[in-house]
Order: C-alpha cells, then sequence, then structure tokens
C-alpha cells in the first residue's frame, strides 16, 4: 500500500503512516519505544534511536526502506501537532517538504533526507536536533529552509 490513498488530504496521509510506524516499532519487539512515540516534543529522541537501529536499511539506490519513511512521516506529524502545518512537494534529495507558519513565516522542514542519512552508515545528523532547529525558527517565526 502506498503512502497516498483517495479522499484523504496528503496530512491526513502522514499521519496514517505515522501511527502504523509506531505500531511497527511495537510489533518488531520494542513496546517501550512504541510507548515513548507519543508525538510529543521529547518523543523524537526515541525516534533517534529507533533510526539507529535501523542503520543502512536503505537500497542500493539509497531508496528509504519502510521504517525510514515511517519515521519521516512520525517526524512531519509531531511538527504539525506541535506547529501545524502543510504537506508540500519538495525537490532534490527531499521529495516531500513541511512548510510551518504561514502566511507570518515560512519555515520549510525537508526530513525526508535526515531520516536517510541517520539511517545509513553515518548516522547522522540526528533528528533531535533537526527538532532543535525547528523550535528555534519557529519560536523567531522567521523564513527558513532547514538542511
Amino acid at each position: 500500500m502506498g503512502l497516498f490513498t483517495r479522499n484523504a488530504t496528503p496530512e491526513q496521509h502522514v499521519a496514517d503512516e505515522a501511527a502504523r510506524f509506531v505500531k511497527t516499532v511495537a510489533k518488531g519487539g520494542h513496546r517501550d519505544d512504541a510507548a515513548a512515540l507519543d508525538f510529543s516534543p521529547g518523543s523524537v529522541r526515541t525516534l533517534d534511536a529507533v533510526l539507529a537501529r535501523h542503520r543502512g536499511d536503505v537500497d542500493a539506490d539509497g531508496v528509504p526502506d519502510s521504517v525510514s519513511l515511517g519515521a519521516a512521516c512520525y517526524f512531519f506529524e509531531t511538527i504539525r501537532r506541535e506547529y501545524g502545518g502543510r504537506l508540500c512537494s519538495g525537490t532534490g534529495d527531499d521529495p516531500l517538504v513541511f512548510v510551518v507558519g504561514e502566511p507570518e513565516f515560512t519555515l520549510c522542514v525537508p526530513a525526508v533526507s535526515t531520516v536517510v542519512q541517520r539511517t545509513g552508515d553515518a548516522g547522522d545528523p540526528s533528528l533531535e536536533r533537526l527538532w532543535d532547529d525547528v523550535v528555534e525558527h519557529a519560536q523567531r517565526r522567521e523564513d527558513a529552509t532547514l538542511a
């Protein structure tokens, strides 16, 4: 089943995929992690720990596996619950970008490439660090595109 199906907004699809991700973590025997994935700002640290266990789970072309896609959706949904926003088409490494703050300011958050990097061999940068950047820019209400 693909990420997008009929009769729902892109944000609803992301929310649904994020919920499936949490269930997948629980089914994988990590119930404590799943319980901590409550879409709160503090749960981003747990998300980083989950991704660290899946380091290297990308195919030969660098395409993220379902865990990476679910983690990116979880991250987007956590941002949406905290700050609102909408999903937009991205460019380059990030086919999806979450936009926060409109119309007052525009903060673009490309999480897909960060999640893929996090599950790649380097395991960096952390989503927790990206979350801190989101908070900083959202509080300042300033235009930015995070990397």
